[in-house]
């Protein structure tokens, strides 16, 4: 302790009754506590005066710092002073009658330089005479050894920093174990699922998704669209959505294909059988519809019920060697055999997704999608070179301010003020540039984060909202994974050298929390060749991966009731029953508008008890009388159609007795014709019988729609063939719809009368003499009347109002047919080529 005035020093103590949280003052350089200023103003003036002497060396003239420091250089050199010279040395001071400190310090000197003491240690100088005994010092081995130490350990500090095998490292973590996932789709189909969802999350906009669904679609949606199989579910709208998408596309790929086609067929010299086979193949699904139904493809009435075979088509069609319906056509013809006789919402959830992913796959191919991806990958590129640009200015602008700050360091606070601003400002522009680069990334192509030392596969995925695990050993074998003890279940299988490993379910886990995200980073292995680029992938993602993780619901991906496992069935109503109760009711619907309409009547001998039996489901009893009566097919078609099951070959007897019972007159294109049409084709078949001596002419498109109908093998095909009769009759001239000629008015069906010479209405009441009574037989209103009456009575001419009121049905009839003229235009083109029939595609 320093002296002061040559007195020790004492310290004063911090009072009794000090409370803990009252406020003193602290002198730090003698650690004493005040509670007056005053007192602690005058203990650091004192501190800092030269009146403190060092107790050791007795320096005066020092202040308590320098006394202090004084005293600690004077311990340190006693502490190296020889212990065999204390008791010497002290003897010796007492024993000197010195009273000055100098003199005392010449007379040891003087006393000690001449003589030696015991225990002291000296250095020998010998000059001749025997020496000593030489001994070799083992420093220059203790010296290559310890410089060995150093090389080994550099070089062991240089392997740790080098990527090694994760599986080679000795200091390995365990890994966190993730939440299984658990949906109503089987595991193995999950991550084609979540594959749709992507697709339609980054392309759903250019192709207007959100007329299908306004509210954007999930993984619940999806999931109830695979495994559901409601005709009006999500299924229906999903499908919907891709076949609007593909025929709206096709108009504008269709003008680069001549191009593209010439190039194909100047580098394909000789095609080889299969090719022409599959190609003529393709062409005849593709001509089906505009032989059969008059209309093409993309123009069929496309509804939850003709869906199936519009879809079952449009796979056929596919004519691109890189078409995906076409590789689908090709690996999976057991999907398109289902599609001839089922509903696609009665497929197993492992097919739709087939379907899906070849729609999927159709929809990329399409030069919309191409220009999408083009215009991201350019977006990408000016995202990266932006962001590059950003954290170059934020390192210079850092260097220049570190500078700035040395030289003010006065304006410190504020230039730290404006420097958080900045900071926050280029934060805020680079994260908006790491999403804008994230969002271009996704529809050119979205890969996972990283792998484990078990080859796992971590995916973060914009439509979801949580971290997903995936664990694909597709061609993994069992010396590339070594299991951990306690990691997964898979740990405690035995595998053979060689052999593959086969997964045990489930194969997709999640994370779900922060907390997860934090346990994982901690136990990747930096020094692993893939958990290093794993870890650095999170560190990068993590304010990303947190934001999501902080909006997961654990409950989306754990499904409480057990998934479906395997290609199973699920117990429900099934969607040809649905069909099949609404293609009866369309039936009966269209049979009694004909029949009410005066459009034409069933050629049976009783339509109630006909329409009894098809409201009954007495399929028995309509094939019995289709086949007896009306059906005029070749025995060939019927044992084709007999392919079919007993309810469609019954349904599409029914829609043919329907169609047979319509007056041709009622029928306009496609399956009707018109009048100067027919005089051209009759002229025509003339001509040909004339000249051809085989006497068969081309047939109409009826009669081609009436075969194809008889080889219906699904409720899908009979809609199609039921939209196109549908559109054809007029109706027009329906009794429902018709106006009275005389007060101009519609309604009273009940009274109303059809001319059988113009087909205008009159009713019974406003005819002068009125009509009692409904005439039998053929009824002709006036002014067709007179045509049978004496030649003496003169004819009167017709009143403007009577013309007026043809020009009015004569206006709504053509507005009625202009729908149908391109149609017909085609029909007649097609004819002209295909003079051969052809049965549904198979």
């Amino acid at each position: 302790m320093p002296l002061l005035h040559r007195k020790p020093f004492v310290r004063q103590k911090p009072p009794a009754d000090l409370d803990p949280h009252e406020e003193v003052f602290l002198c730090k350089i003698t650690h004493e506590i005040f509670r007056n200023y005053d007192e602690f103003f005058e203990r650091t003036i004192l501190c800092n005066s030269l009146v403190w002497s060092c107790a050791l060396t007795g320096r005066a003239g020092l202040t308590y710092l320098e006394a202090v420091e004084s005293e600690r250089r004077a311990r340190s050199s006693l502490q190296n002073f020889p212990e065999v010279l204390l008791r010497p040395l002290l003897l010796l001071v007492k024993q000197s009658q010195s009273k000055r400190l100098s003199e005392l310090c010449e007379d040891v000197y003087g006393f000690c330089r001449e003589r030696y003491f015991p225990g002291e240690n000296v250095d020998v100088s010998t000059r001749g005479g025997p020496g000593l005994r030489p001994r070799c010092v083992n420093v220059f081995q203790e010296r290559e050894k310890l410089k060995e130490e150093k090389r080994k350990y550099a070089e062991r500090l240089k392997q740790l920093s080098r990527p090694t095998e994760d599986l080679d490292c000795d200091d390995l973590q365990e890994l966190p174990r993730p939440s299984p996932v658990q949906t109503r789709l089987p595991t193995h189909l999950f991550g084609e699922a979540l594959m749709v969802l992507e697709f339609l999350r980054s392309f759903g906009e250019i192709f207007e998704l959100k007329d299908e669904f306004p509210d954007g679609i999930n993984l619940e949606v999806l999931e109830e669209a695979l495994v559901g199989s409601d005709p009006e579910g999500p299924l229906c709208e999903l499908l919907f959505f891709f076949l609007s998408a593909i025929f709206q596309s096709s108009d504008e790929d269709e003008e680069r294909r001549p191009e593209q086609s010439d190039l194909s067929e100047a580098l394909d010299d000789a095609p080889d059988s299969a090719s022409s086979a599959l190609a003529a193949m393709t062409m005849a699904a593709g001509a089906w519809s505009q032989l059969h139904q008059g209309r093409s493809l993309k123009h069929l009435d496309l509804d939850s019920c003709s869906l199936s075979e519009i879809l079952r088509l449009k796979i056929l069609s596919a004519d691109a060697k890189d078409d995906p319906c076409a590789e689908l056509r090709s690996m999976r013809p057991e999907i398109l055999q289902k599609l001839r006789s089922t509903a696609v919402y009665d497929l197993q959830p492992g097919e739709k997704l087939q379907i899906l992913n070849a729609l999927v796959g159709k929809l990329l191919t399409l030069g919309l999608s191409r220009d999408l991806i083009e215009d991201c990958v350019d977006e990408q590129k000016t995202a990266r070179s932006e962001l590059r640009e950003i954290r170059a200015e934020q390192h210079r602008r850092e260097k220049e301010e570190a500078a700035y700050r040395v030289r003010m360091r006065r304006e410190e606070r504020l230039r730290e003020q404006e420097q958080k601003m900045k900071e926050k400002e280029d934060k805020l522009r680079e994260q908006e540039n790491i999403r804008y680069r994230h969002k271009a990334s996704s529809c050119t192509s979205l890969l996972p984060l990283g792998r484990d030392r078990w080859f796992r596969k971590y995916w973060l995925l914009p439509s979801q909202s949580a971290l997903f695990v995936e664990e694909d050993t597709f061609g993994l074998t069992a010396d590339m994974a070594r299991p951990e003890v306690g990691v997964t279940e898979c740990a405690q299988s035995t595998v053979c050298n060689g052999t593959i490993l086969h997964l045990i379910a489930p194969r997709w886990w999640f994370f779900s929390s922060v907390d997860h995200l934090e346990l994982l980073l901690q136990s990747l292995n930096p020094r692993g060749h893939r958990e290093s680029g794993l870890r650095e992938a999170l560190l990068n993602e993590r304010a990303r991966i947190t934001t999501v993780l902080q909006t997961c619901e654990e409950s989306k991906y754990s499904h409480t009731g057990e998934p479906l496992t395997g290609e199973g069935g699920h117990e429900c109503t099934t969607a040809e029953s649905v069909m099949e109760a609404k293609l009866r009711d369309l039936l009966l619907d269209i049979e009694d508008r004909v029949y009410q309409g005066t459009l034409g009547s069933l050629k049976v001998p009783e339509r109630q008890v006909w329409r009894v039996a098809l409201e009954a489901g007495q399929y028995h009893t309509l094939i019995n009388s289709c086949e007896d009566q009306l059906m005029e097919v070749d025995s060939d078609c019927l044992g084709a159609s007999s392919v079919g099951s007993h309810s469609v070959r019954a349904l599409a007897a029914a829609l043919g007795q329907i169609e047979r019972g319509i007056e041709r007159r009622f029928l306009k294109p496609p399956l009707g014709e018109e009048d100067f049409k027919k005089e051209q084709k009759a002229k025509k078949n003339q001509a040909s019988d004339d000249v051809s001596d085989s006497g068969r002419g081309s047939r109409s498109l009826l009669e081609r729609w009436r075969e194809s109908l008889s080889f219906c093998s699904s409720l899908s095909q009979v809609f199609v063939h039921l939209s196109t009769l549908e559109r054809s009759v007029l109706w027009s001239r329906s009794l429902l719809n018709a106006r009275c000629r005389i007060c101009r008015r519609k309604g009273d069906a009940d009274n109303m009368l059809l001319c059988d010479g113009c087909d205008r209405g009159h009713h019974t009441h406003c005819l002068r003499p009125k009509l009692k009574l409904i005439p039998s037989g053929d009824w002709f209103c006036p002014d067709c009347k007179p045509k049978q009456r004496s030649s003496r009575i003169p004819s009167r001419t017709r009143s403007s109002i009577d013309e007026e009121e043809e020009e009015e049905e004569e206006t709504e009839d053509s507005e009625e047919e202009e729908e149908t003229d391109d149609s017909e235009e085609e029909v007649e083109e097609e004819e002209e080529k295909e003079e051969e029939d052809s049965p549904p595609p198979r």
